[in-house]
């Protein structure tokens, strides 16, 4: 407790000197140094609350149109790749923006022609239950594509059709 006022302090108790407790170092051996992020094939992409992306892709997932022979859980899964990943490339957590962007990537806010829905079908096929499908799917994208705004996007949909039909080979 501390000395009343009312009680009188002798001038050589006025100074009062204490020495700096030093603070022990933690070893965190599990906390990451620096920004770096993991590169590589099947490597994913690391971000914060990448578990959200599932309850934006709730409000969205009524409007999307999706084809006869599609999944409707490899869709949902696409789109929770796709989101995640684009939201990893700015190091934020995902936002609407980053489904309404998958959902535009995948063509699945209008009917898309026939060869398009087929590639993509195959594309997806299988991508909702294999863990390798999903990071092939994930690294199928390039980053530069996938930091390009929603509107961006659809000024170059020609650019994305030809990529598109570039992966038709490779998806048959």
């Amino acid at each position: 407790m501390t000395q009343p006022d009312f009680v009188p302090i002798s001038i050589s108790v006025a100074k009062f000197y204490r020495e700096a407790v030093p603070l022990p170092e933690i070893a965190r051996p599990a906390e990451p140094k620096g920004r770096r992020r993991a590169v590589g094939r099947l490597k994913g992409s690391p971000g914060p609350d990448q578990g959200y992306v599932l309850r934006l892709i709730e409000d969205v997932i009524d409007k999307v149109v999706i084809g006869q022979r599609e999944s409707l859980s490899n869709v949902k899964t696409a789109l929770q790749l796709v989101a995640s990943k684009r939201a990893s490339l700015f190091g934020r957590a995902p936002m609407k923006s980053d489904v309404d962007f998958a959902v535009e990537l995948l063509r699945l806010s209008e009917v898309a022609d026939d060869t398009f829905v087929e590639v993509r079908r195959v594309l997806l096929s299988g991508v909702a239950h294999d863990y390798i499908a999903q990071r092939t799917l994930s690294d199928l994208f390039p980053d530069e594509l996938l930091k390009l705004s929603l509107a961006e996007l659809k000024e170059h949909a020609e650019i994305w059709d030809e990529w598109m039909d570039d992966q038709a080979p490779l998806s048959a």
